[in-house]
């Protein structure tokens, strides 16, 4: 009973997230979290996603002006990308896995 009522807490408790502290986040944390989120459930179990850490401050501020220039992409000192490989659940779910599974 007790991890259940730790999943709803967590559950009960995510919030997003706009205001960030300044400075590095250790490589090793950062491995940790996108190792977490490639468990993460997927339609048809595909995880076809591709994790990209942007560190540049260039690449930052070109994802920024490319996405609706929402302030708080600027501001982040880190970003994570996720993409999906349409290809890759089309691979295993033929039509379904292109058109539907990787949205």
């Amino acid at each position: 009973m007790v991890k259940t009522w730790n999943f709803q807490k967590v559950i009960m408790t995510r919030r997003s997230v706009r205001n960030f502290r300044s400075g590095n986040i250790p490589d090793d944390k950062m491995r940790e979290l996108i190792k977490a989120a490639t468990y993460a459930l997927s339609a048809g179990n595909c995880q076809s996603w591709h994790f990209y850490v942007v560190k540049d401050s260039g690449i930052r501020k070109r994802v920024y002006a490319e996405a609706c220039r929402q302030e708080f992409l600027s501001e982040a000192p880190i970003l994570i990308i996720v993409c999906i490989d349409e290809n890759e659940s089309a691979d295993r779910y033929g039509e379904r896995g292109r058109a539907l599974y990787h949205i």
